[in-house]
């Protein structure tokens, strides 16, 4: 289930940094999810989900990869 914190990064414009609970773009717990050249991958500690912040399209939810 997505925390509170993450809830309110969806959506929100590129330029805005990461809530204080995501880790490094990169880290463990990205595994199995897509980013393009342009995107990066964060993953929440608390309640382990995945977003993906694009320079041109902002923070959304990651996907897995099949």
């Amino acid at each position: 289930m997505t925390c509170k914190a993450c809830t309110g990064q969806i959506g929100l414009a590129a330029d805005w940094r990461p809530h204080s609970r995501l880790r490094a773009p990169g880290s463990a717990g990205t595994a199995g999810y897509a980013a393009s050249p342009n995107q990066k991958l964060y993953a929440c500690s608390d309640c382990g989900t995945v977003l993906l912040k694009g320079r041109n399209t902002g923070w959304s939810l990651a996907l897995k990869t099949a």
